[in-house]
C-alpha cells in the first residue's frame, strides 16, 4: 500500500469500518429517536470512508493526490472509445469529452422539465410500465446525441441524479443505444485502470433461492426459480439452496476468479452500511445469513477479476450531494473486484438468466466483461422467441458493467513476445559468428 502516508489513510479506514459497523449494529435494534440519530452519525462516516477511500484511489505510485493528465487519460483509452463526465451546476450541465484525437468540454442549460424526465424515465424502467413517449429521445439528445461519432464504447462518468440512469435504454434513431456499443461506467478517472483477459472461469455461483423462498419476521424473500438454471451451466462450482450459505462464500469467494450471486439484496438508503446480499437462511438469525455493506468493505478478495451481482438493487444506494453513490457494488470495489456487473433495479429473474447465460459465452470466447455484457443484450434483443414485451429496457438495461477498460492486447500476445525475443536471439547469435568468421580470416591473412 506504498509510503507512510498512505499506511495512515489506511488506519483511518479501518477505523471508520469499524465505527460504521458498530453503528449499524447499534441500528438494528434501537428505537426510531435513537435510529434517527445513528442514521445521522452512519451518514457522517460514510462521507468519511468515501473521501478517504477516494484519496487512496487516486494516489499515483509517487504518491502525489491528483488526477491523471489529458494525455495520460487519452494513453489509457482503448481505440474507438470516448470517455464522457457528466457535472452538474444549478441549471446548467457541464459535459467534458476525451477519446483519442478529441478533448473539449461544453456547457449547456438543462430544459424546461428536464428533472421531471429523468425521473419519469427512471420509475418506469423500475416498475416496468409503458416508457413515457418522447422523454427517452429528449435525454438523449441532451446526454449524448451532441458527443457521439463512431465510437464502439462509452466510459460514463455519471454526477448526481445520473447514477441512477442506464445510458444503454435511450433511444436512438437506429434503436437503443445498448444495441449500438458498449457501454460502462466509471466513478472517477482516477480509478481508471486496464485489465487483463477475464476469461469465463472457473466460477463460484450462489443461487439460495432457486428452490424455495423465506419468511422470516420482518424479512421476506421470494422464490428464484430462474436462478437454478442461470448457474447450472457455469464451468465452476455452483451453490444452491441451504448450501449456498453466508460462511461458504466468506470460506471460498477468495479462492475463485468469478463470482455470480443469483439472489436477492436490499439496498439501505438511510444507513448503507445495512445493505446486504442474501444467502441461505437455513433457520439462522438475520446477522449469519445477511452479508452486510459493513462486511463486505472487510472482505479480501485480490483473486477476483469479475463479480457479477445478479440481484435487486446491487448498484444502487444512498446519493449523498457531492459525495457519489454508495452501494453494494462499491463495497465489493473496496474489497478488491475491480470488473463488476450488478443491477439498478429489481428486475424480471428469467430475463437476467437468458441475458447473463449469452453474456458468459461471449467471455468464453475472449470478449471483456463490458463487450460481453453489450452483445448478449444485443443479441437478447434480436432473438425472435424472446417476447416483444420482455424486450422493453425494463427486462435488460438494469445490468450495468463498472471496471477496468479492456487491454487490447490479443489473447496470445506473449506468443509474439516470446517470438520477438527469440528472433533478437538468433540475430545476435547470427552476428556473433559472422565476427568470429571475420576474425579467423584476418588471423589467417596476418599469419
Amino acid at each position: 500500500r506504498g509510503g507512510s502516508g498512505a499506511d495512515s489513510l489506511w488506519r483511518q479506514v479501518r477505523l471508520l469500518r469499524a465505527e460504521i459497523g458498530r453503528l449499524s449494529l447499534r441500528a438494528r435494534s434501537a428505537d426510531p429517536v435513537q435510529q434517527a440519530a445513528l442514521r445521522s452519525e452512519g451518514r457522517r462516516q460514510e462521507i468519511g470512508l468515501e473521501r478517504l477511500l477516494r484519496r487512496l484511489h487516486e494516489r499515483h505510485p509517487g504518491g502525489a493526490d491528483s488526477l491523471p493528465s489529458v494525455a495520460a487519460l487519452q494513453a489509457l483509452l482503448p481505440r474507438h472509445t470516448a470517455l464522457l463526465s457528466y457535472h452538474f451546476s444549478g441549471r446548467r450541465l457541464t459535459v467534458f469529452l476525451l477519446s483519442g484525437s478529441r478533448f473539449e468540454g461544453r456547457q449547456t442549460d438543462l430544459y424546461p422539465g428536464f428533472e421531471m424526465d429523468l425521473r419519469a424515465w427512471q420509475a418506469a424502467l423500475r416498475s416496468g410500465g409503458s416508457l413515457p413517449p418522447g422523454v427517452g429521445q429528449r435525454l438523449y439528445r441532451l446526454l449524448l446525441a451532441p458527443y457521439r461519432q463512431s465510437e464502439k464504447r462509452l466510459l460514463l462518468i455519471p454526477d448526481d441524479e445520473l447514477l441512477y440512469l442506464p445510458f444503454e435504454s435511450l433511444p436512438t434513431e437506429n434503436g437503443y443505444l445498448a444495441e449500438q456499443c458498449v457501454l460502462q461506467y466509471a466513478a472517477s478517472t482516477a480509478l481508471l485502470r486496464r485489465g487483463g483477459r477475464v476469461g469465463a472461469g472457473p466460477v463460484l455461483a450462489f443461487a439460495p433461492f432457486s428452490a424455495a423462498g423465506f419468511t422470516g419476521g420482518p424479512i421476506s424473500f421470494s422464490r428464484l426459480p430462474a436462478s437454478a438454471s442461470e448457474t447450472a451451466s457455469m464451468k465452476g462450482a455452483a451453490l444452491t439452496g441451504a448450501g449456498a450459505s453466508k460462511e461458504r462464500f466468506r470460506a471460498l469467494a477468495g479462492s475463485y476468479p468469478v463470482l455470480h450471486l443469483a439472489t436477492h439484496a436490499v439496498a439501505n438508503d438511510s444507513l448503507p452500511g445495512l445493505s446486504y446480499v442474501a444467502f441461505a437462511p437455513g433457520g439462522l438469525p438475520p446477522d449469519s445469513f445477511l452479508l452486510y455493506a459493513s462486511e463486505i468493505y472487510d472482505l479480501s478478495l485480490p483473486q477476483n477479476r469479475l463479480l457479477v451481482l445478479s440481484a435487486c438493487e446491487t448498484g444502487t444506494g444512498a446519493l449523498v450531494r457531492g459525495e457519489g453513490l454508495f452501494s453494494l457494488g462499491r463495497a465489493f470495489a473496496y474489497a478488491g473486484c475491480a470488473n463488476r456487473i450488478t443491477t439498478l433495479w429489481k428486475a424480471d429473474d428469467v430475463s437476467t438468466a437468458d441475458i447473463l447465460r449469452r453474456m458468459y459465452r461471449y467471455l468464453e470466447e475472449g470478449k471483456d466483461p463490458g463487450a460481453a455484457l453489450q452483445m448478449a443484450k444485443a443479441a437478447y434483443l434480436a432473438d425472435p422467441q424472446v417476447h416483444p414485451r420482455r424486450k422493453a429496457p425494463a427486462y435488460w438495461a438494469h445490468l450495468v458493467y463498472t471496471g477496468e477498460l479492456p487491454d487490447e492486447r490479443p489473447a496470445h500476445w506473449l506468443w509474439w513476445v516470446l517470438a520477438d525475443l527469440l528472433l533478437v536471439g538468433l540475430s545476435i547469435g547470427l552476428l556473433r559468428r559472422r565476427r568470429k568468421r571475420i576474425t579467423a580470416r584476418a588471423g589467417g591473412r596476418n599469419g
